[in-house]
């Protein structure tokens, strides 16, 4: 499942990955952040929290990133946060995923509240 929000004062949209994200899950998601979009200014703020993420298969990974991708394409993300817990694994496979998609504004961090503070220090 996937839960989209904003915050538009702060210009970030946050994505919530709990347990595994299905095909129809990815598509309404892609719809409500085609929406959510246009309450954002350019150089937003994507935050994924993917602590509860439970990957179904290989290809996800590589679907989010398309997915990404074409948000930048059309709004430009200044800084993609993922908040990963203390997976090894899911950073590893981000981490390949992200290099061949050239996403060079991405930090990985534990917890929400780092990703708070990394964005306080941004500001």
């Amino acid at each position: 499942m996937l839960v989209l929000n904003i915050d538009s004062n702060k210009n970030i949209l946050f994505v919530n990955f709990l347990g595994t994200v299905s095909e129809k899950d990815i598509v309404d998601g892609i719809s409500k952040a085609g929406i959510l979009l246009k309450e954002l200014k350019d150089n937003f703020i994507l935050i994924m929290n993917l602590t509860e993420f439970i990957p179904s298969s290989a290809e996800q990974c590589a679907i989010f990133n398309k997915i990404i991708k074409s948000i930048n394409d059309k709004i430009k993300i200044n800084l993609n946060i993922r908040i990963v817990g203390e997976s090894k694994s899911l950073i590893q496979n981000l981490c390949k995923m992200d290099k061949l998609f050239n996403f060079n504004n991405v930090k990985y961090v534990p917890t929400l509240e780092d990703a708070e503070r990394l964005i306080d220090t941004q500001q």
